[in-house]
Parts: structure tokens; C-alpha cells; sequence
């Protein structure tokens, strides 16, 4: 039994991050990863914090921002960029910049796949207009056509009736 609690005393420590002799153990961090958890996002109210995410991904510049907008960024920026030093902000104004590049040309994309997406939606329905003209007048000339046999037919019965 003491051994059994021995175990799960070392399982327990070695899972909350404590090695065997009691000492924390070093965690290899990524730079970008320690730069977002130093950024508790839970700190700032979800309007504040969805404009400065919207504009640390590229979505939306300062210059396009609304006073009211501009003033929430400002208050999230204050609270999440507080505890981060000059090289981390570098790094995080660099990488918001890559994300607005990214985001501008994504967005240009989708404005050239709608444009051509537009065009071609114009020319279907151009062909499809002639199309229906087409048939129309393809109907009408049927009918005119019937109509003249149908006259022609009556001219004959009228003429081989005067003949008589």
C-alpha cells in the first residue's frame, strides 16, 4: 500500500509539470506560443478584443476603423500588450503585418474570382436569352408557316371549287 502512494505521487507530480527530484521541469517554449500566452485574451471584453484580433490578423487597418472601433483596440492593446517587451512587440507587429499581406491578397482573389465569376454568369444568361429569342422565333415562324399551309390549302379548295 505505502508503495502505491509512492507511485501515484510521483505519476501526480511528474503530470503537473515536476520532476522526480522536486524541481519544475524546463518546457522547450516556441517564441510565437510564449508571445500569445503572455496575451491573456480572457482579460479584455469580447468587443475589444474581436477588434484588435480582427486587426492583428490583416482584417482591418486603423485608417478604416470607426472612432468607436479605434478606441476598443486601444483598450485592448493597453491590457493584452502590457507585459510583452520591445522584441516581442516587434515580432508581433511582423507577423501582423505577414497576416495583412496574406489578407489583402486572399481579398483581392476573391475579387478577381468575382469578377469573372460575374462575367461568366453575364454571358450564361446572354446565351440563355438568345436562346429562348432563338426558340421564340423558331415557334413563331412554325406557326406562320402552318398558317400559309393552312391558306394555300383553303386557296386550292376555293379555286377547285370556282373551277367546277
Amino acid at each position: 500500500m505505502n508503495l502505491n502512494k509512492k507511485t501515484i505521487a510521483l505519476t501526480l507530480a511528474l503530470s503537473i509539470g515536476v520532476g522526480a527530484c522536486g524541481t519544475p521541469k524546463e518546457k522547450e517554449v516556441d517564441p510565437k506560443v510564449s508571445l500569445k500566452s503572455k496575451m491573456d485574451y480572457s482579460q479584455v471584453p469580447y468587443k475589444e478584443r474581436s477588434i484588435y484580433v480582427d486587426y492583428q490578423h490583416g482584417a482591418i487597418t486603423k485608417e478604416e476603423m470607426t472612432e468607436k472601433q479605434a478606441d476598443s483596440y486601444e483598450k485592448a492593446k493597453k491590457i493584452l500588450e502590457k507585459d510583452l517587451n520591445s522584441e516581442e512587440l516587434k515580432e508581433l507587429n511582423k507577423q501582423r503585418e505577414e497576416r495583412r499581406e496574406k489578407f489583402l491578397k486572399k481579398h483581392e482573389q476573391k475579387k478577381v474570382d468575382d469578377k469573372k465569376k460575374t462575367e461568366e454568369d453575364a454571358l450564361k444568361y446572354k446565351n440563355r436569352q438568345e436562346r429562348l429569342d432563338n426558340h421564340k422565333q423558331e415557334k413563331e415562324r412554325k406557326e406562320l408557316q402552318k398558317r400559309n399551309e393552312e391558306n394555300a390549302d383553303e386557296m386550292k379548295r376555293q379555286l377547285g371549287g370556282l373551277s367546277q
